[in-house]
């Protein structure tokens, strides 16, 4: 639909020489672009949803609160809750920052982050397929990316949704 209404507006005005594209009144760039047989294939990223990460998050307020009664300025949290909200952060921070450039060496999880997986893991959160997902990524395609936003949104869910049962 999109790109027949595009075609025919061009149509009507052929001294165009670009095309931009507006989300949300932002410019949108197309992730990839193509041209064959004088047709034009546009491909779109979905826009990545909020994240705690970006502060832009739904709960953001909720989770600053946890952070700052559950997690120490350096070192270990107290309590296992407090440990898997900064062990999150820990991969968040590395994989927003530095594309999982500190959390991977020779194809491998270091034990270092490997360990904050574990946390997460043994705490109840949401990992399934995490570490597979994480050797995927390369330094220098990570991004905010939606599909790692929704992984890691899942996972502070469940964090957020947390009883205290556990503990």
């Amino acid at each position: 639909m999109l790109l027949s209404q595009l075609n025919q507006l061009l149509e009507k005005h052929p001294d165009t020489k670009s095309v931009t594209f507006e989300y949300k009144g932002k410019p949108l760039q197309p992730a990839e672009y193509d041209h064959k047989e004088g047709v034009v294939k546009l491909k779109f990223r979905e826009e990545p949803p909020p994240t705690v990460w970006d502060g832009t998050h739904p709960r953001q307020a909720e989770w600053d609160a946890l952070w700052d009664k559950l997690v120490p300025d350096s070192g270990e949290a107290d309590t296992p809750y407090g440990e898997a909200i900064r062990s999150l952060a820990r991969l968040e921070h590395d994989y927003y920052n530095n594309g999982f450039c500190n959390a991977i060496e020779d194809r491998r999880i270091t034990d270092f982050f490997q360990d904050f997986i574990d946390h997460l893991i043994s705490f109840g959160a949401p990992m399934d397929g995490f570490e597979r997902w994480m050797l995927t990524q390369e330094y220098s395609s990570c991004d905010f990316d939606s599909a790692a936003a929704r992984r890691f949104n899942a996972i502070e869910t469940f964090l957020l949704d947390y009883d205290g049962t556990q503990d």
